[in-house]
This record gives structure tokens, sequence and C-alpha cells, in this order.
């Protein structure tokens, strides 16, 4: 399996339709992508990994704050790529 680092804070011009592999995508929250964005930039090329650590470690230290953060992003992403 081969993977890939694309960033999601813009479009990068990419034919990743028939990649079989995961794509790590940096840049969603703080960097200024948004969920909405990830489907727009990536299609249904192989499998996104959207990356949103400064968003979700903003919240912090506090667990129960950290993991409302992290719950919040995913919905929001999954909404996203379901077109709601």
């Amino acid at each position: 399996t081969v993977g890939l680092v694309v960033g999601a804070t813009r479009d990068h011009g990419l034919q990743l339709d028939g990649l079989n592999g995961p794509i790590l995508a940096p840049g969603l929250g703080a960097q200024g992508a948004t969920p909405a964005d990830l489907a727009a930039i990536f299609g249904s090329g192989g499998t996104v990994l959207p990356s949103s650590s400064r968003q979700v470690l903003g919240a912090g230290p506090d667990a129960v704050a950290l993991r409302s953060a992290a719950l919040t992003v995913r919905d929001e992403i999954e909404a996203a790529l379901a077109g709601g």
C-alpha cells in the first residue's frame, strides 16, 4: 500500500481517483481548510485521513474538552462527506 500526504488547504490538481491507499490531509481547522473542502479537494480518491490537531488541541488541556472537540470535528467531517 502506498499513501500520500496532500494538504487540505487548497486544490492540488492531482488525479487521485485511482489511488488505492490512504491520503493524510493536514490543514483542517486552524490552518484554514473546512470539512466541506475535503470532498471538493479530494473527491473519491483513496481514504482521506484529515488532520485537525491544532483545532482539537486548542480545546485542552482538559480531557473532556479535548474529547468534545475531537467528536465535534469528526461529526462535521462526516456530515460534509455525506453531503449534509
